[in-house]
């Protein structure tokens, strides 16, 4: 088992009955997702991608959180900060995220509705897993890239 995958079982260990789980749309996420749903735990999914929310109703019993926003149809995911407040008193446990890009232990997207929910739920999840390897841009604050967090956090 290579290190990236030890970490993701690990991570998946440590979560429980009645968690809130949140995906960005990546191929891991589906494996992740069919992974706990073998666990037969009842847990709470949040997604800003339309595709993770299709597949979770369509294969899972898990219950799927939903908030007030617009979709984006071409990028197949919700978009706007009017879904926050439905965020606002989650309890995330994980958030299992992608980024475009990293800049030392900032991590970037160079969609700014993406960056801006994703910075959102990045502050409110007391654990997070990168999904995939972002390219490096040895600079900082590039034209057009939106900063969602910070590795060391």
């Amino acid at each position: 088992m290579c290190y990236h995958d030890q970490l993701l079982s690990e991570r998946l260990k440590q979560i429980s009955e009645d968690d809130v789980i949140v995906f960005d749309n990546h191929p891991t996420a589906y494996k992740l997702i069919d992974t706990l749903n073998e666990r037969n735990i009842n847990i709470s999914v949040f997604s800003y991608s339309t595709d993770i929310i299709k597949y979770v109703s369509k294969y899972t019993p898990f219950n799927i959180i939903l908030a007030d926003a617009r979709v984006n149809h071409e990028q197949h995911q919700l978009e706007g900060m009017s879904m926050a407040p439905a965020l606002e008193n989650l309890n995330i446990h994980t958030y299992f995220f992608i980024a475009d890009y990293i800049v030392g232990d900032d991590l970037y997207r160079n969609h700014f509705e993406t960056a801006q929910i994703q910075s959102y739920l990045f502050q409110s999840a007391a654990h997070h897993v990168l999904l995939n390897y972002p390219y490096d841009l040895n600079t900082s604050h590039e034209e057009g890239i939106y900063f969602i967090g910070n590795l060391t956090v």
